[in-house]
């Protein structure tokens, strides 16, 4: 995997029209490597955030959280802390140029360390991969 640090490459056009963002994503797909796209100053992906609270602090057990946006992973963890909420990922999915919603679903569905999956969405273009996605991830919670 990839992480792509861009500013506009949907608005980016080659000679024949084409994005940027989408040449790039063709060329990955081509070598068999996956991007997780991200604005510039964000984090795309972070494993066990070091400002959670402490295990003996948390009422819940972690919980997976992937946004679009690294702002809102951050007012997340900062309400998962009021709340005694632990994390085991935080995903900022930028423009989702590669990965979206239902990657990140069938990761944190079968990740054993995540028992719940909260998610932020203002916005989704791959909508039959988000609901197959949510329906594996359910069907793997409930089987533990």
């Amino acid at each position: 995997m990839a992480v792509i640090v861009n500013d506009g490459l949907e608005r980016r056009r080659d000679a024949a029209g084409r994005s940027l963002r989408d040449e790039v994503a063709e060329s990955a797909r081509r070598y068999g490597m996956r991007l997780l796209g991200r604005q510039p100053r964000r984090a795309g992906a972070a494993h066990r955030p070091e400002r959670e609270p402490e295990p003996r602090q948390r009422t819940a057990r972690p919980a997976g959280f992937p946004s679009r946006s690294q702002g809102d992973l951050h007012r997340g963890a900062r309400l998962g802390a009021r709340q005694g909420i632990g994390f085991s990922h935080f995903v900022a999915l930028g423009d989702c140029a590669d990965i979206d919603f239902g990657d990140v679903l069938d990761y944190l569905g079968t990740d054993p360390d995540t028992s719940a999956i909260l998610l932020y969405i203002d916005e989704m273009r791959e909508r039959g991969n988000f609901m197959a996605a949510a329906c594996r991830a359910r069907k793997s919670r409930c089987s533990r």
